[in-house]
């Protein structure tokens, strides 16, 4: 007799395209952090794009992120193949934390508290930069603390 207990590999990307993807939003922040200087409402602007571009991807996931999909159609074909992969799940649950920065960091710009876009921006800095340059997702590091809460939440609470 045999037994049918197969359990389905979590949806995973090659560990390059979030790194590539990294790297262009660390520029964008960087270029977020440049134009502030000059005009909060110009930094605004170029961090709500940001914004939606993390939304995609927080929504979607990196095979659908804008910049995933530049990597993939641009970058990727140019690469050997394969060598690692990673979860989908943290990925998407980091862009959302990037989202989160990104907003409020919109917030602050577009509301004349340049200092709290700037705190949020910075955030959001730091997060991309580690990515790109050192392979630590910061966001990816903390999904399992959260979809532990998440689990423990939903659980029945004994009688």
């Amino acid at each position: 007799m045999s037994t049918n207990t197969s359990t389905a590999a979590p949806d995973q990307v090659d560990v390059r395209g979030p790194r590539f993807a990294a790297w262009v939003t660390t520029a964008v922040i960087v270029a977020t952090l440049i134009a502030s200087a000059l005009s909060p409402i110009a930094a605004a602007v170029i961090l709500g794009v940001q914004a939606v571009v993390f939304a995609i991807g927080a929504w979607r996931g990196p095979r659908q992120h804008p910049y995933g999909l530049i990597f993939q159609r641009l970058v990727a074909p140019r690469l050997g193949p394969v060598t690692e992969k990673e979860p989908v799940a943290p990925l998407k649950f980091a862009q959302l934390v990037g989202f989160v920065f990104a907003v409020v960091g919109v917030v602050g710009f577009a509301l004349g508290v340049p200092l709290l876009g700037l705190i949020a921006t910075g955030f959001a800095l730091v997060a991309a930069f580690l990515n790109a340059a050192f392979g630590i997702c910061l966001g990816c590091q903390l999904y399992p603390l959260v979809a532990r809460v998440r689990k423990n939440s939903r659980a029945p609470s004994p009688a």
